[in-house]
């Protein structure tokens, strides 16, 4: 277990490695843009962020996540996360991620299959 001082970059689009601190752990995930994740991918992720927190409980690291823009894929995931793990309801999510981040998710296709996830539960 990793137990440096460092915070969690997750980066779903390009980034150069040897531009980030020593100090920071980071994890790619790829995912393509315009299109609604996988569910490999939408795993990856929340088994990332799960293990982040559960090795960072009693510390103040944040989570950075990031893709080309910031909205869209970034989004998507951080609202499938708090909608699958943390139980809020879609709308809620969205709501929250675009005040937040101080810009709305702009892609339909990601809002209506997040809205979906109220139906499926």
């Amino acid at each position: 277990m990793n137990k440096n001082p460092c915070g969690f970059l997750g980066n779903l689009g390009l980034c150069l490695l040897q531009e980030l601190p020593a100090t920071l752990c980071y994890s790619k995930i790829l995912t393509m843009g315009h299109e609604i994740p996988n569910k490999e991918t939408i795993f990856q992720f929340k088994c990332v962020v799960k293990k982040f927190l559960r090795d960072n409980k009693d510390n103040d690291k944040l989570i950075g996540v990031h893709c080309t823009h910031g909205l869209n894929r970034t989004g998507y995931l951080v609202c499938r996360y708090l909608i699958d793990v943390e139980g809020m309801e879609p709308n809620a999510a969205i709501e929250l991620f675009n005040k937040s981040r101080g810009h709305p998710i702009e892609r339909t296709n990601y809002i209506q299959d997040l809205q979906e996830r109220a139906r499926k539960k």
